[in-house]
């Protein structure tokens, strides 16, 4: 009997870990190999083999199985990485243990650690580990580095403390360490980024930075309808608009739950108006009249992930309509989701369907790669895609840390997309993308 493809691996709270194989394969396995690699752990063959299964009070995944030069590797090891709150950690833990129990079907060990237990001496940390009949999350004193480091640091200024930039420098710098996602996006870098790309450069709306009432200036002579987004913002948060109309400008922003809009004929005097409420780096964006559904403009939200073959794939689409009286289309500034099939086949009827989502499919790939380009260590993003009137495409803004997506079937597929995509990184190559997640969702 050959070694399988797959088993077991279980520990209970406070002892060892234990591999779990059939009699004959463990028979097999142990006259192969003396140490077994989990992580950047070896461990001696004998202290981990097992042929009975695991006990019912064990936190039990399965992982998948390699073997190389005599040696027998379990994995992959996917570490979850975010930095400390209190005595726990920061981040969606819903999320952290969605994506555990997707890699316990795939095959994957997936523990959540913080930048600040990381034991550089002997490559280990302290983690976390999900225990789902339980609902509690068991923290465990040292366990191996990973084969992977998926970069869930939630918060920006978190991400650029000094420490937290040198222990990302130090894991990339780790031999066999795969880190993905290692920083989120600068809009200014993004956007200058793509424009410079011949490729894509056509989708995205002029931008610049806002730094002086010359750069205001310039860009109302030239677009009626303009954005002022902060470089370091998410989810709508701080993001103004300017109308120009019959002479007059019309500043639009939000304070607190309200919209509040404020018209002026004079430029000096809206620029006093911006410059009062602008506290932090902004770009100053051309503005794309948005097609538009029972009357409300939207976008369209895509996820793109790479895929167990490390290739660029569409994992979903979403559209999010405007809130009304919104200046974005983000839900928590009060925009709602809606079905794709449904909303472009009402905007674009002299255009098919299948044909606009085939197009919109190839320029987010394109996008993606593009930032490839900037950005080596993505693996997934989700952007945020224009269309206007007349279906012309237009790219609005990318996030290397997306949200989850709220619809389930492209929840399902994110979720394994991230497990199958450290597989490919780590060698533990899968059979392919499951049939669920080999087709974009659309709707």
């Amino acid at each position: 009997m050959s070694i399988p493809k797959t088993a077991m691996l279980s520990t209970i709270p406070g002892q060892g870990w234990t591999l779990h194989l059939p009699a004959a394969a463990l028979r097999r396995t142990g006259k192969r190999t003396t140490t077994i690699r989990m992580g950047a752990l070896r461990v001696p063959q004998r202290a981990i083999l097992n042929s009975r299964s695991p006990a019912p009070e064990a936190l039990a995944t399965r992982v998948k199985l390699s073997t190389s030069q005599g040696n027998l590797a379990v994995g992959p090891i996917i570490g979850i990485l975010t930095v400390k709150r209190g005595t726990g950690f920061k981040g969606n833990k819903l999320n952290f243990a969605d994506i555990i129990q997707t890699a316990k079907q795939l095959g994957a060990l997936v523990y959540v650690f913080t930048v600040e237990d990381i034991d550089w001496d002997t490559k280990s940390t302290s983690a976390y580990l999900y225990q789902e009949n339980t609902n509690q999350w068991v923290r465990f004193a040292s366990l191996p580095l990973p084969d992977v480091v998926y970069n869930r640091i939630p918060y920006r200024e978190d991400e650029m403390k000094d420490y937290v930039q040198s222990a990302l420098k130090k894991l990339k710098a780790i031999s066999g360490l795969h880190l993905y996602n290692n920083h989120f996006f600068n809009k200014w870098n993004l956007y200058h980024s793509l424009g410079q790309n011949s490729f894509v450069s056509s989708y995205v709306p002029e931008t610049r930075q806002l730094t002086t009432s010359s750069d205001l200036t310039t860009m109302i002579e030239k677009h009626p309808l303009l954005y002022l987004k902060p470089i370091s913002g998410k989810a709508g948060k701080g993001i103004m608009s300017i109308q120009t109309t019959k002479g007059k400008y019309i500043l639009r922003s939000r304070n607190g739950e309200q919209v509040v809009s404020r018209a002026t004929t004079d430029l000096r005097k809206l620029w006093n108006a911006i410059s009062a409420k602008v506290k932090e780096p902004y770009v100053i964006q051309q503005g794309i009249e948005l097609a538009t559904y029972e009357g409300r403009p939207y976008d369209i939200r895509v996820l793109v992930q790479k895929d167990d073959f490390g290739r660029w794939q569409l994992s979903g689409v979403g559209i999010r309509v405007a809130g009304k009286g919104s200046i974005t289309t983000h839900v928590p500034r009060g925009g709602s989701i809606a079905s794709p099939e449904v909303v472009l086949k009402q905007s674009f009827q002299s255009v098919n369907y299948t044909s606009f989502m085939d197009n919109l499919n190839k320029v987010v790939l394109d996008i993606a790669e593009a930032l490839e380009e900037k950005y080596p260590s993505l693996g997934e993003m989700s952007m945020d895609i224009g269309a206007s009137s007349d279906g012309e495409l237009w790219f609005f803004e990318a996030n290397a840390k997306p949200m989850k997506f709220d619809e389930p079937h492209i929840r399902k597929t994110s979720l394994e997309r991230i497990i199958q995509y450290a597989q490919f990184l780590s060698n533990f190559t899968g059979k392919g993308v499951s049939q669920h997640a080999s087709k974009a969702n659309y709707s």
